[in-house]
């Protein structure tokens, strides 16, 4: 049998370590070569469900009902999950930089993934048409996956897919970290992919479901809704400012002294230089918004500041003292000054502690700093998270949960600078407007400084200045 069939009210119980269900009576059938949509807000069950065709339940999480079969094998069973993985089944999780190893190229990725549809001779070939079918600049191909951004890293996958070309295909959020133009591109590429796989993707975003031309399945808390495709949302360069409610012309905090003042960063990786010349300065309390295309250079700049990238020159200054670049030079009292909320969200948070553990540990680093910190619960509230997700593991969380914790436990440690890299990139409408408000209120409430590096229009338009990146200089 062939195509995906979830069937006899399946549903999926025990991740929160309470036995609540986190899908129930899920009826799913998915012809072969069908392009099939799955939507609903953050948490709905979505990666879930995903993760179920996978055979890759969390820890603690168990099939309570009903059967799963993909092209007719259990993929829940050690030999299903074995005979399926790779070859039948290919998979782009919602965290792709998690995906690669950070030590190999681009292009090795693609031609290992290459390697299960093609002869040693056409490996190159096949591997480099991947490359230009994902959107992927031929330059990246030579870089590891430690140097790519969000974006670059998706597309790396994407082209591995493509490369592998399995017979079902999952998406998990393929678009989240893209711009406007790439997210149409990509978007329009993977439902019409020559060799007519089965195609689910999972996304928060109706423009993008719109364009599958197919079902849209909606979720909302694990049970299944209505079938039918959402409202063909605005293009993201359309939305007005009332996307995610943001501020009208937000006045620009007045201060003696910057916050943080960075001049004349430069950025190389290798022979490539992908950032030249950025100065910039943010006042306490004040958000600068960092836009560019996928790949311009955006979050190479968050690295550098948040110390995880040394750069080729330029000079970091933050509450009036010269910090180094690199992190491990920074003393004890330099490093939470500026604190990263990175794109992967999986990798920021320790896979053991529960959320509980996570944000009580911020805080005492803040107390040490002579700052006070809200209680655990107060601060999940801002964000719009459920205390009772205190208790959960990061394996536990949906992919914008377990962002909006790492947003909280960011803001627990009082920085001088928060970097947000796409922290609202996996969120849906709703979840997006919580975090800009819970961040708005964080400026005023704390004096926190932003970099908030986005593709979001809307999240942009809450910042009270925008900078934006062509290419790694500043437009």
């Amino acid at each position: 049998m062939s195509g995906l069939t979830i069937q006899g009210g399946t549903g999926a119980s025990g991740a929160s370590g309470t036995g609540a269900a986190l899908l129930r009576g899920i009826d799913l059938r998915i012809a072969p070569g069908e392009v099939v949509g799955l939507s609903g807000p953050s948490g709905s069950g979505k990666s879930t469900l995903l993760h179920a065709l996978l055979g890759h339940l969390s820890p603690g999480t168990s099939i309570s009902a009903g059967t799963v079969r993909v092209h007719g094998v259990d993929p829940l069973t050690p030999a299903g999950r074995r005979l399926l993985r790779g070859r039948v089944v290919g998979h782009m999780p919602q965290d792709p930089a998690s995906a690669l190893d950070p030590a190999r190229t681009a292009l090795h990725h693609i031609r290992e993934a290459a390697r299960r549809s093609a002869g040693r001779a056409d490996l190159g070939r096949l591997a480099l048409d991947a490359a230009r079918d994902a959107h992927l600049d031929p330059a990246l191909l030579r870089r590891r996956g430690s140097e790519l951004s969000g974006g670059q890293a998706q597309r790396v996958i994407l082209a591995a897919l493509l490369a592998a070309r399995p017979a079902v295909v999952l998406l998990d959020e393929p678009t989240s970290a893209l711009d406007a133009e790439t997210t149409g591109l990509v978007a329009r590429h993977v439902t019409r992919l020559p060799w007519l796989p089965t195609v689910v993707i999972a996304s928060h975003d109706p423009h993008v479901l719109a364009r599958t031309g197919g079902r849209v399945i909606t979720l909302r808390d694990g049970v299944r809704g209505s079938g039918s495709p959402p409202d063909a949302a605005p293009s993201p360069d359309a939305r007005g400012p009332a996307t995610a409610g943001a501020r009208t012309a937000p006045a620009l905090p007045t201060a003696s002294a910057p916050a943080v003042d960075v001049s004349g960063l430069r950025i190389r990786f290798g022979a490539h230089r992908v950032v030249e010349e950025a100065s910039f300065a943010i006042p306490p309390g004040g958000m600068l918004a960092l836009r560019g295309r996928s790949g311009s250079g955006k979050t190479s700049v968050g690295r550098a500041i948040a110390g995880l990238l040394v750069p080729e020159a330029g000079t970091l200054d933050v509450a009036g003292a010269r910090i180094p670049w690199a992190g491990d030079d920074r003393t004890r009292s330099e490093k939470p000054l500026v604190i990263p909320v990175l794109q992967d969200s999986r990798a920021a948070l320790h896979p053991g502690e529960t959320v509980r553990t996570a944000l009580v540990r911020a805080g005492r680093a803040a107390g040490r700093q002579g700052s006070t910190s809200a209680d655990p619960a107060e601060l999940l509230a801002r964000f719009g998270l459920d205390p009772r997700l205190l208790e959960r593991r990061p394996h536990q969380l949906s992919g914008g949960q377990r962002q909006r914790v790492a947003i909280a436990r960011a803001m627990a440690s009082a920085p001088t600078l928060l970097v947000c890299d796409e922290v609202t990139a996996s969120l849906d409408a709703t979840a997006e407007r919580m975090v800009l408000d819970a961040l708005d209120e964080a400026l005023t409430r704390t004096g926190v400084a932003i970099l908030l590096i986005t593709h979001s229009p809307a999240a942009a338009d809450r910042a009270h200045r925008v900078l934006t990146l062509d290419a790694g200089r500043p437009a």
